[in-house]
Parts: C-alpha cells; structure tokens; sequence
C-alpha cells in the first residue's frame, strides 16, 4: 500500500471559501507542503487543526522535494499540496510534484477550492466561453511586448495576473497593442478591500496614476476581445 497525495484548493483570500472537503483532508493527512508555511498555518488555526507536520515548498526546490514526497508517499503517508492562495500546479510548483508522482504510478487526488482565475472570470461581465489564461507575464519589457502582440492576435479575452510593482508599466504596454478594448481589473478578492473596475485601458491607467486605484495586493486583469 501507498499514501495519496492531495492537491488542496485553499482560499484566495477569505479564510471562509475553504470546502467542508479541504477542511477533512487537512485533518487527516500526515504532511503538508505549502509555499507558505505561515499561510497555511492561519487556516489550520482557524478551524483548530492542530498538530501538523509542515514543510516549505518552493519552485525552486520543487525537483528536489519531489523526491522526498514520493519516498514519504511510497512509505504510506498521505500528503497534501497547497498552495499560498488558490489551487495548486497554477502558476505555482504543485504542478512539477504532481508530475513526479504520476509518473511514479503513485495516486493523486484533488479537492477542489477556491482560484483567482475563475473569480475574476465569473465577475468581468464579458463573454468568456473561451479565453487565454497566461497567468504572469516576461518580467522583460522587450518580452512582454512580444508576448501581449501575441495574444493580441488571438482575439481571445485573456486572463493575466500582474504584481502591484508592475501594473503601470503592464497596463501602457496593453493599451499600446490593444488599444481602446475593455478591461476588467480585480484586486484583493474575496479580501475586506476587494474591489473591481471596468475601463478601456486609458481610463484605468487614469484610475492609477490618480491613486483610485491603490497599487496593493495582487492583480488579476482581464482583457476583452475586439467584439463582445
């Protein structure tokens, strides 16, 4: 017999979003991994689970630690994988110990949580029955550039995560290749502070430079097609 490993969608934000089944299995699994360890620790506070063994997991380390959970996994732990926020394997390095230990014939189970991707979806009012989801974009302008005239020419919404550092400077590129489509912008969501705008690029570069727009937390930005 073998452990299983457990990919846990855990909130974005509100500490309530976690599911009746996320709450279970972090009860009776042997090993968390979380990118955070001090994030995953406030959930664990909350709802009184107590005495748990866990591990830092980071993108760099992810190879590595991968070796670890299949040794743990093979000797009949059950562990499970989260992430700081959302579902693990986006935009995260869950994804690298899921691959590892499929490839080891080792069973992976998820329980579905909360994720930034599909709120600010479900919230943008535009029509969404496909789009792009490229998560962070080239920290290079030069490649940012390139990659936004890319999905440019797709003519898809497309779905971007940005940091608070970088908004400005992401958000003048788009209106460069994108020109006047609309864009939705929610940061901090499901937070006390969540807010959502709507805009063509100009009015929400405006929103910014005014401080309407505080530049904290994380951003998740949504561009419209050409016609909606």
């Amino acid at each position: 017999m073998s452990g299983r490993l457990y990919v846990i969608g855990t909130p974005v934000g509100n500490l309530e979003d976690i599911t009746l089944r996320a709450l279970k299995t972090l009860r009776e699994v042997d090993i968390i991994y979380a990118e955070t360890p001090d994030k995953i620790k406030k959930i664990l506070y909350k709802y009184e689970i107590k005495n748990k063994l866990i591990h830092r997991l980071r993108e760099f380390e992810a190879f590595k630690k991968s070796e670890t959970i299949i040794q743990e996994l093979k000797n009949d732990k059950n562990v499970a994988v989260v992430s700081d926020s959302g579902t693990p394997g986006i935009q995260d390095p869950g994804n690298i110990v899921v691959d590892k230990v499929l490839l080891e014939n080792l069973k992976v189970v998820p329980i579905p949580g909360a994720s930034a991707l599909n709120i600010a979806v479900s919230i943008c009012g535009f029509r969404c029955d496909r789009f792009i989801f490229e998560g962070f974009l080239p920290v290079r302008v030069s490649k940012k550039r390139k990659r936004l005239q890319e999905l440019y020419d797709l003519n898809l919404p497309v779905v971007i995560f940005e940091s608070p550092y970088k908004i400005k400077k992401t958000l003048e590129i788009i209106k460069e290749i994108f020109k006047n489509r609309k864009i939705c912008i929610a940061r901090e969501m499901t937070k006390i502070y969540e807010e959502i705008y709507r805009g063509n690029c100009e009015d929400l570069l405006n929103k910014i430079y005014s401080n309407e727009i505080p530049l904290k937390g994380e951003f998740t930005l949504i561009i419209n097609k050409e016609y909606d």
